[in-house]
């Protein structure tokens, strides 16, 4: 079986879909540390810093179902990077 980091790059490299979600969950978390490293949010930045981290962890919560898929978890057949990786 594929370690989950390995198989996280391999899904970057390969499904456009899973590269979209990893692509905003990186911008998540720039604007999300940006909005920490003030000492003073406004209402509409605190509510911005909630709905940022609700929406980035619906995003994490996606890869990781991407991710299983791509392992066979919950799947009668393996998926094809599966089969490749067992030669």
């Amino acid at each position: 079986m594929i370690a989950s980091d390995q198989l996280r790059g391999i899904l970057v490299q390969t499904d456009e879909d899973f590269r979209h979600l990893f692509e905003q969950h990186q911008e998540l978390e720039t604007r999300l540390a940006e909005l920490s490293r003030q000492l003073y949010r406004s209402a509409s930045e605190e509510s911005e810093r909630v709905t940022l981290k609700k929406r980035k962890l619906q995003i994490k919560d996606r890869m990781e179902q991407l991710l299983k898929r791509s392992q066979g978890v919950g799947d009668v057949a393996a998926s094809p990077l599966q089969r490749d990786a067992r030669g």
